[in-house]
């Protein structure tokens, strides 16, 4: 448990230690290479989409489990066991050269990121509950977000010149990176959750509580609304790599910097998320902001040199509507049961992920890729005159 002493601001070392893990964690310097390596081993876009709905299959069967974990056995523990698979999994991909290798592969990252994904945010929100600071989540979230934005645009300059070097060096920088995570996690402190029964804390009473949290209409619609818009963002990123280099003319050596061009539009709206909860407004900004999402990528087939803007605008909508979408749950949710939520929400999203990888992998192969992403766009649409709709009724 967390015994420093308290004081009127939050003291700076957990902070700048959960800065420094998010930096860890974004530092992929595989992510603009990942589908020209597993071509380059024999893979076709196919089963790559097939990769990421196994992906998100995964994630659907552990999320829930491991959130439950962590709020049973401690943050800390699930965040160190989750990096290390996590860094396990990027030095594995260098032996990797069938479909069978890398769904094993795959399947290992998925559950590392249970592990992470809704404890990870269970421990920032509950840290800073302890110095009457939980309103500032969605602040400091997108704050630790820009700069693994930033960190994530640099490993991607790097990831692209390795790989011209030798395909497997950014998986080994990958996992080397991670692994350091694991170090920097270990020694944060675990939040204070003294009265909440966390120690009792049952299965069964955890998918009750996460049940009752779940079907509460305006977070139940938020969260299968966010599914959707994080499912489409997750299978445009097959996309980036052969669009870029089959439709935009752009050279394999030089991705990287065309990854690390999106940085600067994700860091931007991450870093800006608390002004965006307060002067926009969270429902605000998913009404307007997704939609303009959904029309742009529809717009692709028609002007195929708009996929460049769609993939910006993808990559700073959905970094900035994590921490909007954790503030708003976050809120809504109590500490004894908070990462089995968080990682339900989680549960959703793959509900969601997974369908959209197949079907975006399938596009790839029956027309052309913008094409492809319109029909993703169409996807979001529909989705957001259901959520708006849905929210209108409340009023």
């Amino acid at each position: 448990m967390y015994t420093g002493v308290r004081t009127d601001k939050l003291p700076a070392s957990p902070l700048l230690k959960y800065y420094a893990f998010e930096a860890t964690r974004r530092a992929d310097f595989s992510v603009p290479i990942f589908v020209l390596f597993f071509t380059s081993r024999g893979l076709s876009l196919a089963e790559v989409g097939v990769l990421e709905a196994l992906f998100t299959v995964v994630v659907l069967v552990c999320e829930t489990p491991t959130g439950y974990l962590g709020d049973r056995i401690g943050r800390r523990w699930c965040l160190v066991v989750g990096t290390l698979l996590s860094a396990l999994g990027s030095l594995a991909f260098v032996l990797a050269h069938s479909f069978i290798t890398f769904a094993a592969i795959i399947g290992l990252r998925a559950i590392a990121s249970t592990f992470t994904s809704g404890t990870q945010e269970a421990w920032l929100y509950e840290t800073l509950e302890m110095e009457d600071g939980s309103d500032r989540f969605a602040h400091h979230a997108g704050r630790a977000a820009a700069l693994g934005a930033f960190v994530q645009g640099g490993a991607a300059v790097l990831g692209g010149v390795l790989y011209a070097f030798d395909p497997v060096l950014p998986w080994l920088l990958e996992g080397a990176v991670a692994a350091s995570g694991a170090l920097i996690v270990w020694t944060v402190p675990e939040p204070d959750r003294a009265g909440t029964d966390a120690e009792r804390l049952g299965p069964a009473r955890a998918l009750a509580t996460t049940r009752e949290a779940l079907s509460t209409r305006g977070l139940g619609v938020l969260v299968g609304y966010t599914a959707v818009l994080f499912g489409v963002g997750n299978t445009l990123e097959m996309y980036v790599q052969p669009v870029s280099t089959a439709v935009l003319a752009v050279p394999p050596a030089r991705i990287g910097l065309l990854y690390a061009g999106f940085t600067v539009v994700t860091a931007v709206l991450t870093a800006k998320s608390g002004w965006l909860e307060s002067r926009v407004g969270i429902r605000r900004w998913f009404t307007v902001a997704v939609p303009l999402l959904g029309i742009v990528l529809v717009g692709t087939a028609f002007v195929p040199l708009l996929a460049l803007v769609a993939f910006v605008l993808t990559r700073g909508i959905v970094a900035a509507s994590r921490p909007l979408f954790g503030q708003y749950v976050n809120d809504r949710i109590g500490s004894e049961s908070r990462a089995t939520v968080l990682s339900a929400a989680g549960t959703v999203r793959s509900l969601a992920t997974a369908p959209l990888n197949v079907l975006g992998g399938a596009l790839t192969g029956i027309t052309s890729l913008t094409i492809g992403m319109s029909v993703l766009g169409i996807v979001l649409l529909a989705c957001s005159v259901l959520a708006i709709a849905a929210w209108k009724r409340e009023q």
